[in-house]
């Protein structure tokens, strides 16, 4: 679909077939990689992040559903993050077609079978990262359950051997401005064989799977990576830099997804995240109630308000460091370059969510192009981009919101306790100039009259009287526009 960044993947299929699955001869290992010693212990350093930094959690599972809810320090229920994302996934169907054409009992064989490999492939690189036997309990190679043994002599082969550093190993974390909870497999920094994400610092994510990955399956798995990242930053605040999906293939190969973290992952998640709230699924533990009540500070109330709010450390540490959470709304003609701008403004602060825009063209698109319509329709990215200020999360909104009754309403609906952390920026640019720069064709569909509501040509744009700002972007690229809108947001303490 045009707009839509495609994941990068890349295959790594070097290895031989020993009794029918992927295993790894000594003499086929890079010159870099580790050398294993008696215990098959790693040269890779293991220099693990301060404990006290990552507080434990207690994890309830439902054994029937497989629903996971964790709670936390403080007393707060948050889901598991594959919890959220396997209840709003989009394969529901294809899996009951499947579970039906083999049979329940055969499908419940299938998925026991391949989550516990999973499992223990992921206990036996755990210990591998550590320095620590990784087949302890088991005697020579061939007592070693083959179908394991396969998925682990690849990963560390394509994956864990090019570590320059591991920090963290199956790390219980949680995020408050998520409301979700998980474990990470690994937070290490990359070695040189990355290209340009080499000596980043990166969370590292495995999965074994049966057949060769497909797109919106990695997109999924950085999706998650993309939370994982978000957890990490909130209780350590270190900046993840990128995050690399491991997937081992039984028939023998690993795929990487590979990205920049946060992004465009980041917001699938944060849209999915919101999906599963409005389902209002019933979890283990404690009904799940849904971050959504909170006041200007972005701290719950009510019911759930000492249970989940963070910690007044968490807060002080976020106040201290400048990362205040913020909204940027821009507002212009189609194609004046809001998106482009925000886009370079995500370059330059972390965790910032993008809504509008081709970002989320796909989930989050007006569909009356009327002016109470249009009306409606800011007024809904304006709730959308309130929960998400309110829960923590800075916020980019790209939208035309041509009216001034659009702006004000917005405004009103972010409420006027954002304390200066609200920014209305007017990118101010000559519709001849939007016409050249428009890749969609919207202006030329528009004089076809096939989008005779497109603001400017069909319907008026009627510019803000007093913006917060006025990026010209006629004269000046959106990287400069972008670093106008973050020395204000320096100015006002919001970003360090």
């Amino acid at each position: 679909m045009a707009g839509k960044a495609a994941v990068r993947i890349t295959w790594h299929t070097s290895f031989n077939r020993r009794r029918g699955v992927a295993c790894v001869d000594a003499h086929e290992h890079a010159a870099d990689a580790p050398r294993f010693g008696p215990c098959g212990t790693t040269s890779v350093p293991y220099r693990p992040v301060d404990a006290s930094l990552l507080p434990g959690m207690e994890q309830i599972t439902d054994e029937e559903s497989g629903l996971r809810t964790y709670r936390v320090t403080g007393g707060a229920y948050y889901p598991s993050v594959t919890t959220v994302l396997g209840a709003t996934s989009t394969g529901g169907r294809a899996m009951e077609d499947w579970r039906h054409s083999v049979g329940p009992d055969v499908a419940r064989h299938i998925a026991g079978t391949q989550a516990a490999v999973g499992t223990e492939v992921h206990e036996r690189l755990s210990l591998y990262v550590r320095g620590l036997d990784p087949w302890r309990g088991y005697g020579n190679e061939w007592d070693r359950p083959i179908d394991v043994r396969g998925h682990y002599d690849q990963l560390v082969k394509f994956a864990c051997s090019r570590l320059e550093t591991t920090i963290a190993s199956e790390a219980a974390m949680w995020s408050h401005s998520l409301g979700v909870a998980g474990s990470v497999d690994l937070v290490a920094v990359l070695d040189h064989t990355w290209g340009d994400m080499s000596g980043k610092l990166a969370v590292v994510d495995f999965k074994c799977l049966r057949s060769p990955p497909a797109p919106d399956k990695t997109d999924t798995y950085l999706a998650q990576c993309a939370a994982y990242a978000v957890m990490w930053t909130e209780h350590t605040e270190q900046k993840i830099e990128c995050m690399v999906v491991a997937q081992s293939v039984a028939t023998g190969g690993v795929a990487f997804g590979i990205e920049p973290a946060g992004g465009r992952h980041l917001e699938a998640f944060v849209r999915r995240k919101l999906e599963f709230d409005m389902l209002k699924i019933a979890l283990p533990g404690r009904d799940y109630a849904p971050r959504a009540a909170c006041d200007g500070t972005g701290r719950p109330h009510g019911a759930h308000a000492e249970s989940a709010a963070p910690p007044a450390k968490d807060e002080a540490r976020r106040m201290e460091r400048g990362t205040r959470p913020f909204i940027v709304w821009m507002t212009g003609l189609p194609a004046s370059g809001k998106s482009s701008i925000l886009r370079e403004l995500r370059r330059m602060v972390s965790h910032l969510v993008i809504l509008g825009g081709e970002e989320t063209r796909e989930w989050l698109c007006p569909t009356d192009h009327t002016r109470i319509g249009l009306g409606r329709h800011s007024a809904r990215i304006a709730r959308l981009a309130a929960y998400l200020y309110r829960s923590g999360v800075s916020v980019g909104v790209a939208t035309c919101s041509p009216y001034p009754e659009n702006r004000h309403a917005a405004r009103g609906i972010i409420g006027a306790d954002t304390d200066g952390a609200h920014l209305e920026c007017y990118v101010k640019c000559p519709k001849s100039i939007c016409e050249e720069r428009d890749r969609h064709g919207l202006y030329e569909k528009a004089r076809a009259g096939h989008m005779p509501w497109l603001a400017g040509e069909g319907e008026p744009y009627i510019p803000p009287n007093t913006p917060d700002m006025v990026l010209d972007s006629e004269h000046d690229d959106p990287a400069a526009s972008a670093t106008r809108i973050l020395n204000v947001l320096r100015h006002r303490s919001l970003v360090a």
